[in-house]
């Protein structure tokens, strides 16, 4: 494995710029250039093409209206599972809203069968209602300190056009 490495090192280096190869021993000796000249400066070799600039900013553009267009279909789909849930919760909340009034009807109805079961046995010494047998009490005198609810309730002005459609 020593010897690999030896021989690797002993390789000259060589270093790419643009289409000409030079040895890096080479430039190192001498100083410069392999042909002789002294350096100048080189146009950027790093030059992106026009078509290349705007195939990634075609491609920034599309990765950002996908990271946005993906944040909106979660959005979406959050708000459709949130109303969801909650129209399941009130459709549930009516049914039992519903059973307890029918449980509740039918309770009604069955006490007043019951009563009037009652009122028809001639044991239970109902009577029907007799104008001279009422009782009729005198109204009670107002009280001093009782002040009318509809007296601190400013008037309102009467409308005579609908508010709004």
């Amino acid at each position: 494995m020593a010897a690999a490495l030896k021989r690797d090192i002993e390789k000259p280096l060589t270093r790419r710029r643009g289409r000409r190869v030079i040895p890096m021993m080479a430039a190192k000796q001498s100083g410069a250039a392999v042909s002789g000249k002294s350096p100048t400066a080189i146009a950027d070799p790093f030059k992106v093409p026009l078509w290349l600039h705007l195939l990634v900013g075609l491609y920034r553009g599309t990765t950002l209206f996908t990271g946005g267009l993906l944040i909106a279909v979660l959005a979406l789909y959050g708000c459709t599972v949130y109303v969801d849930k909650s129209v399941q919760a009130g459709v549930q909340r009516l049914e039992g809203l519903r059973r307890s009034q029918q449980q509740l009807t039918t309770a009604n109805e069955v006490l007043k069968q019951h009563l009037a079961e009652q009122a028809e046995d001639p044991g239970a010494a109902l009577e029907l209602p007799q104008p001279n047998s009422l009782i009729f009490l005198p109204p009670a005198a107002p009280e001093a300190n009782a002040t009318p609810e509809a007296a601190t309730v400013p008037a309102q002005p009467l409308v005579t056009q609908p508010l709004g459609y």
